[in-house]
């Protein structure tokens, strides 16, 4: 039994946001006392369209351009700020342009332009700005990365808002040229490729801190504990959870971001080939 004064204002206000028990009775609403049901929802829209269109009788055009979005959300068998489902949002456009010249019945130019881009976004179901609402101090109150602090507390067998917060984005541009020449028995196809890959992306989960608490912290001392124990094992004299109320952190770590992922890489390729036909077979 823990006096009301001496519960940890930061636990007080972590521990209001965890549920009721829905099935009471079971190992005095230690264990095995909430029943939960989640859904997980995907939804995806996906469209595309071309366009073919001659010039002249020595010129033609091609234009594309895709469009595709997809949302899921995970649910969570905790609700609210302690779930640790996810609302992930990511979406791909890619557009192509070619040109095709013909300078000669047997001398052709083909040129194609390109661009991909691909965006994925993560946000924490239980949102942010936790660090600010429970008082909890040395992490980012507000903004990026102020999720609610990850828990893990002794004996629960649960990690407790593990949302993931982050995002990337990935753009790739490309220019291909390429001339082919017939002549007589022989073929000449030459060419240039460029490619430009861009990519920055951050994950910001765990600036707020992932917190443990043992039932070592609130045990007998002596040569032997089990930190995880449950009520009622012969070795645990603790309480994971009452480590929790008192808080009592047995270990703790948290990530430190100086900036996000910005790699940048180009690539470029250039080729000669010949054909050469000895005989019609």
């Amino acid at each position: 039994i823990i006096p009301s004064g001496r519960i940890d204002r930061v636990a007080r206000a972590m521990f209001a946001e965890f549920p009721n028990p829905t099935l009471p009775g079971r190992d005095f609403g230690y264990v095995n006392n909430w029943l939960s049901g989640f859904k997980s929802a995907q939804d995806i829209n996906q469209w595309g369209s071309k366009i073919d269109h001659a010039l002249s009788s020595n010129q033609k055009v091609m234009g594309e351009f895709l469009w595709w979005r997809n949302s899921s959300d995970t649910g969570s068998k905790w609700r609210g700020a302690i779930s640790e489902g996810a609302i992930s949002r990511w979406g791909q456009y890619v557009a192509r342009f070619s040109h095709d010249l013909i300078l000669r019945p047997n001398l052709i130019n083909h040129l194609t332009l390109g661009f991909n881009r691909w965006r994925t976004d993560t946000f924490p179901e239980g949102g942010i700005g936790w660090p600010a609402e429970l008082g909890f101090k040395g992490v980012p109150q507000t903004g990026a990365g102020s999720t609610f602090p990850q828990l893990i507390i002794g004996g629960l067998g649960n990690v407790y808002a593990r949302g993931a917060q982050g995002y990337s984005a990935n753009n790739t541009y490309s220019f291909d040229d390429g001339l082919t020449w017939i002549k007589g028995k022989h073929t000449f196809k030459t060419g240039f490729s460029y490619i430009k890959l861009q990519e920055n992306g951050a994950n910001i989960a765990g600036q707020s801190g992932k917190l443990n608490f043992t039932a070592g912290y609130t045990g007998l001392p002596g040569a032997f504990y089990n930190d995880d124990c449950s009520p009622g094992s012969l070795s645990c004299t603790g309480m994971g959870a009452a480590s929790f109320l008192l808080g009592g952190v047995s270990s703790a770590t948290q990530s430190l971001y100086g900036g996000v992922a910005a790699e940048r890489m180009c690539q470029y390729a250039a080729y000669f080939q010949e054909e050469f036909k000895v005989s019609s077979k």
